[in-house]
Formats: C-alpha cells, structure tokens, sequence
C-alpha cells in the first residue's frame, strides 16, 4: 500500500505513515509550557521531487518528562527512509536558537 500524493505535474506515492513521527514530534516538543508555541508544516511533490518541513519552536531548558520510549522515533524513522529510499532521500534535522527543523527530500521515481 502507499499513499498517493497529487500534483500539479502528476502523482506520486510514499510510504504509508512516512511523515507522521515527523508531525508528532513537533506537536509532542513544540507545544506546552513554550511561549508563543509555533509549529509550520510544508509538502511539496514536483519534478519527481517531494520537499517536507516541520519546524516548531523549542525550548531546550524545559524540563520534560520522558517515558521509556522517548527518542526512538527519530531513530526508527531514519531507519526506515534508508531501508525504503536507501541514497534517493536527504534528512536534514537542525536545531538553531528556539527553532527545532526537520527537512525531508526524497526523489520518487
């Protein structure tokens, strides 16, 4: 199964639940005790090119409560970009000042 993504210049399909950890994070990081809690959302398919962005503002000091699971998520999703999409994707994650970016491309064929 994968999900059908349309385009100007066509269709395109991922991976079902491909960007989801991505969206969760930002909600489940960016949201609370952050002032003037942010979050922005990009997709773009074109050019047999999908382009997606989440950045949401974080703040570093803030003293969360993790549970045993936290910060898998990341790492399994990573994971499964290299296995599906092997050198046909970029993930860059960055962290600058009170802003936490996600930038995906991925090349669809």
């Amino acid at each position: 199964m994968k999900v059908c993504l349309k385009s100007v210049d066509g269709h395109y399909e991922i991976e079902p639940m491909l960007l989801i950890p991505f969206v969760e994070n930002a909600f489940k990081h960016g949201t609370g005790l952050i002032k003037d809690a942010t979050i922005d959302i990009e997709l773009k398919a074109e050019k047999n090119m999908l382009n997606f962005s989440v950045r949401n503002k974080y703040n570093e000091e803030s003293n969360e409560i993790k549970d045993k699971s936290s910060g898998i998520g990341l790492a399994n999703v990573k994971r499964r970009l290299n296995l599906l999409y092997g050198k046909n994707h970029g993930l860059l994650i960055t962290r600058t000042d009170e802003w936490f970016v996600v930038s995906l491309q991925i090349y669809l064929h």
